[in-house]
């Protein structure tokens, strides 16, 4: 399933899919002010926990760091580091 980026689809594809099933991938550009990492978060804790996810990816365009949100770990990677890491790894 394609990802979607500012005006353009982004997909890593492999061969049983793009990420783990039990993995969530959420995109902003960014999420430094408050207000946007405050909504972009709370939907991904709440879908997480309907969805049983046990990791989650935050692919912006710069930021990078690692929290945890509701005990669900949560890596945010510039969307450049994300589609050249490894199939495999989330």
């Amino acid at each position: 399933m394609p990802r979607k980026w500012p005006g353009i689809n982004v997909a890593r594809m492999g061969p049983r899919g793009t990420v783990p099933s039990d993995h969530l991938v959420q995109v902003a550009y960014s999420i430094a002010s408050d207000h946007v990492r405050t909504r972009e978060l709370r939907a991904l804790a709440k879908s997480a926990s309907y969805l049983g996810a046990k990791t989650a990816t935050v692919v912006t365009a710069n930021e990078e760091e690692t929290i945890a949100v509701d005990g669900v770990p949560v890596r945010v990677l510039p969307m450049w580091k994300w589609l050249l890491a490894p199939l495999g790894e989330p």
